[in-house]
């Protein structure tokens, strides 16, 4: 096996990828033609996106907004970049009826791990910025007291 083959990855479709994730027990986030797994996360991690959650639920339900937890998969770039956030909001009617993916999140949420600390930081922060509906990215870290912000600015000029 020559050097090129033992680096070439396997690429798959978007299509592909979907009809994988409907059969698979475990999750995967897509990018680019790649699939990656997702590993599973610790005690402290879950409880706080379940407490998160909690605090967010009482106040958008009744206006008619969701509260998704890791489970549920974003479309962060069309056929390009799904990943599966820690928690997200959306009020947007068509998220509402969605079946598997949420199209147009309000916010996001993702509690930081040592191993996802760079990747929340600068390549989610950097593609959740092209969702048009995000008005929120929030990260979260579960080893020290530190939340960090990131909300959309109207750069419309008057």
């Amino acid at each position: 096996m020559s050097a090129a083959e033992k680096i070439q990855k396997n690429y798959i479709s978007v299509e592909e990828y979907f009809e994988m994730e409907k059969h698979s027990e475990i999750r995967h986030e897509y990018y680019d033609g790649e699939v990656f797994a997702m590993t599973g996360t610790s005690i402290n991690h879950n409880r706080i996106v379940q407490n998160l959650s909690g605090v967010l639920r009482p106040i958008f339900r009744p206006r008619g907004c969701e509260v998704l937890l890791e489970s549920v998969k974003l479309e962060a770039i069309k056929h390009f970049y799904y990943p599966y956030p820690d928690l997200m909001l959306t009020c947007d009617a068509d998220d509402l009826d969605a079946e598997y993916i949420i199209k147009k999140p309000t916010l996001i949420i993702e509690v930081l791990s040592k191993s996802s600390v760079l990747n929340d930081r600068v390549a989610k922060l950097r593609r959740y910025k092209n969702i048009p509906s995000l008005q929120y990215y929030l990260i979260v870290s579960q080893y020290e007291f530190l939340v960090e912000l990131y909300s959309r600015v109207d750069d419309a000029t008057s």
